[in-house]
């Protein structure tokens, strides 16, 4: 698979910057409305194809969900994820993604180049409310 380069950009940098910071893991339009507070005049479009290239240097993490919108993360290391299939909320799990990679590695000889490793169930705030 050929590498592509893309030039520098200040809109692309704002973005990485803000999904570095963010605990939410933030929809594209989530880091629209954040990101135009210092560019103002940011379109949608310019933001999701910017997100679109974060996702393929590596630099941002795609978390696909088939009921809601796609959300983004780039906090490093990159980690395992729960999603509340009740109230929705996704959030960070306290794991050791890469001994699980290592583990995954040793028992299989596989070379791992990227990993996402998530969860669905019932949070323990919804667990706890029937």
């Amino acid at each position: 698979m050929k590498s592509v380069r893309y030039r520098r950009s200040h809109i692309r940098a704002s973005i990485l910057d803000y999904l570095r910071r963010a605990t939410s893991h933030p929809s594209a339009e989530e880091v629209h409305e954040a990101v135009k507070r210092t560019h103002p005049k940011v379109s949608f479009g310019t933001v999701y194809r910017n997100l679109n290239i974060l996702v393929d240097q590596g630099e941002a993490k795609r978390l696909e969900s088939s009921r809601e919108r796609d959300r983004f993360d780039a906090r490093r290391p990159f980690h395992a994820h729960f999603r509340c299939d009740s109230c929705g909320r996704l959030y960070d799990l306290p794991l050791d993604t890469e001994k699980i990679v290592d583990e995954l590695a040793g028992m299989t000889g596989h070379k791992v180049s990227d990993h996402q490793i998530d969860f669905s169930g019932i949070c323990s705030s919804c667990a706890g409310e029937g």
